[in-house]
């Protein structure tokens, strides 16, 4: 039914209760004519005569039908006719459906009270002309199959909610001011249009879970029984061919229903197939099913299965279990509009086997709406520079660049202060073997902790590289690697700290031992370099990798994102408190140099050596200055993202 004012009164439109099962207009039509021949479908009831408004089912406007005084003509169909009509008891614009007394449409209805399901009012029968009359709440707005179509028309594809706001504002209706209902039409316009998509199927989600709860299929879920309100408010409608689920296993073949792009294959194979194992077969993830397919096509705006009419409609109908019965991830291949766990969500909800899909419509609105926050998290995002573009092209060359870095500029640090300060202080048998031992130790504790952190990269690593080949299948693995990323940073620290550690206590260990004692200040200048470069490994080595773990790889590793914001809440509860922490520390190096340059005497040194050590150390403390802010920056950046992670969007 498409209740709204602008459409001509004479258009002939296709109703869902017309089992005249038709194509969307991206795909070859199918006509009444197939249907007949077809053994599991109800051929559609005959035409009314338009002949006049007596002892028929067309009123011309302004003819009164019991207390409805009729306004305009919304669609006709096999099963009757909708108008917009007024009802003059209350004052109010509603939708009648005036069809033959037959099916449970309105009693459905009745059960089902929902903001996104179209509210059914009342239900009578006129006795004389046996019409059933259907008094519903009318929505003024497009359907959803409209809002596609316009949306082909357009010169690019959408970008943003506010989109599909304009595609509603450029249709006269009549409708009356809702300022409850701005809420929706504020939140829409704020989303892009992968979130703007993934809010409204997550509606229809909630109302179908809703019918789902009392036992209602709707079994003829489409774009064209979806409206979308002025407000942006989508709403399921049409139940005309739904069932009451405890009710399947009696019932007859010929009372099912549906449309032929948007049906299951159990759902298919129910008209083809006279048993009760068919019928048995349809339940709520039926309706999940076709809910895909609108979501797929409103993403891409065509569907996700082209068959071309065959002879017979029973051949046709074969040939789509066949195709709906394939391998799903080719098809999905061609999705370019959504990120990878927008993609997943339609994948799983096509799955050829029931099993395969999400259990409930709840389960699968709590993925959408966690891609939904999830997508508006990484859009709010900090903007990316050169870096960041860089990172995101080549991650892992980054991720590892950035963990060496700090490391190798630590050793610089230390090779400097040890020449300047330390070297000069020892014998030549000392001097030859401390050379000896650099040459040694350095490369063979970077190899040692590589190894050591190896398993936990390759670990990260092989989901990672299944998540970028075949996105579809990576399975609950990228959950395990995404959470084991978060602790990287720390592994890093810890893996470099013990090699700075086993650094300060081997060369004046070595030293002392095989070339003869070292003076008490050697080793306390040792373990002093030690340090300061240790510090400042661990410290920019964290906050560097921990930056691009979250801005580049923690919002790509997210393979099914249902209440997304909750669990990153628990995965980056500690990562805030430790950036500051190792934010401290990167400020306290540039106090280290100080102390360093105030507590070594000038008579320590000869001339030379004085001049080269007041250079190292200043150099030391004013890159340590700008490290410091560096730090402090990407410290506020990382608090931000983490916020924006954390933080849900607003709640539809």
């Amino acid at each position: 039914m498409n209740f709204h004012p602008g459409r001509q009164s004479d258009q002939r439109v296709a109703l869902p209760e017309d089992i005249a099962l038709s194509f969307q207009p991206s795909s070859p039509m199918m006509t009444t004519d197939f249907t007949a021949q077809a053994p599991s479908f109800v051929p559609p009831c005959p035409a009314a005569p338009r002949s006049g408004p007596t002892g028929t089912a067309e009123l011309a406007p302004g003819e009164r039908l019991g207390e409805f005084e009729v306004a305009d003509v919304l669609g006709r169909g096999g099963f009757g006719v909708v108008y917009l009509a007024r009802d003059t008891s209350l004052d109010r614009l509603v939708a009648l459906k005036v069809s033959p007394d037959a099916g449970t449409e309105g009693k459905n209805l009745a059960q089902l009270e929902h903001e996104n399901i179209v509210q059914v009012y009342s239900e009578s029968v006129d006795r004389l002309l046996q019409q059933r009359l259907l008094c519903m709440q009318y929505v003024p707005g497009l359907t959803l199959g409209e809002v596609i179509d316009l949306l082909r028309q357009m010169d690019g594809p959408p970008s943003s909610g506010a989109d599909l706001i304009r595609l509603l504002d450029q249709r006269q209706h009549q409708a009356r001011f809702e300022p409850t209902a701005l809420r929706d039409r504020e939140l829409l316009d704020k989303c892009d249009f992968v979130e703007a998509v993934c809010l409204l199927i997550s509606r229809l989600s909630e109302a179908l879970a809703h019918a789902h709860e009392r036992n209602i299929l709707h079994l003829d879920v489409k774009p064209n029984n979806i409206l979308l309100s002025l407000y942006g408010r989508p709403f399921l409608m049409d139940f005309n061919l739904s069932f009451q689920s405890v009710a399947l296993d009696t019932a007859q073949p010929q009372l099912l229903g549906g449309t032929l792009p948007y049906m299951s294959p159990e759902h298919l194979e129910a008209f083809l197939v006279h048993t009760d194992e068919a019928h048995r077969s349809l339940d709520a993830r039926t309706d999940i099913y076709a809910l895909g397919v609108v979501l797929f096509e409103l993403l891409e705006r065509h569907l996700p299965f082209q068959v071309q009419p065959r002879g017979r409609l029973a051949e046709t109908v074969e040939a789509m279990i066949a195709e709906r019965r394939g391998e799903v991830d080719e098809r999905l291949r061609a999705l370019k509009t959504a990120p990878d766990y927008v993609n997943h969500v339609v994948k799983r909800c096509l799955a050829p086997s029931p099993d395969q899909r999400y259990s409930s419509a709840t389960a699968l609105q709590l993925e959408l709406e966690g891609c939904r926050q999830l997508h508006r998290a990484c859009r709010k995002m900090p903007q990316a520079g050169w870096l960041i573009q860089a990172a995101l092209q080549r991650p892992w060359f980054w991720l590892i660049l950035l963990g060496l870095l700090p490391h190798i500029i630590g050793s610089l640090v230390q090779i400097a202060y040890n020449a300047i300060r330390i070297v000069h202080q020892l014998s030549e048998q000392q001097q030859e073997l401390f050379i000896q031992l650099v040459a040694v130790f350095n490369p063979a504790v970077y190899a040692a902790c590589l190894l050591w952190l190896a398993p936990y990269l390759l670990s990260i690593y092989r989901a990672w590289r299944q998540m970028c080949r075949d996105p579809m299948n990576v399975g609950p693995a990228i959950d395990a690697a995404r959470q084991e990323a978060i602790r990287l940073p720390g592994r890093v620290v810890l893996i470099g700290g013990v090699g700075w550690l086993c650094g300060a206590l081997f060369f004046p260990t070595v030293l002392h031992y095989r070339a003869g004692g070292l003076p008490w200040d050697a080793w306390l200048h040792f373990w002093i370099s030690f340090l300061l470069a240790g510090s400042i490994a661990v410290a920019y080595g964290f906050i560097l990798t921990q930056y691009l773990i979250l801005r580049v790889m923690y919002p790509r590793m997210w393979y099914s994102p249902a209440e997304f914001p909750h669990r990153a809440v628990k995965e980056l509860a500690r990562v805030e408190p430790r950036i500051r922490v190792f934010q401290s520390l990167a400020a306290s190096i540039p106090f280290m140099g100080a102390v360093i340059l105030v507590t070594v005497g000038p008579d320590q040194f000869n001339a030379t050596d004085y001049g080269a050590f007041r250079l190292l150390v200043a150099t030391l403390i004013l890159s340590g200055m700008l490290g410091a802010r560096l730090a402090a920056t990407i410290s506020r950046q990382v608090s931000r993202m983490i916020q924006t992670l954390t933080s849900a969007a607003p709640a539809p």
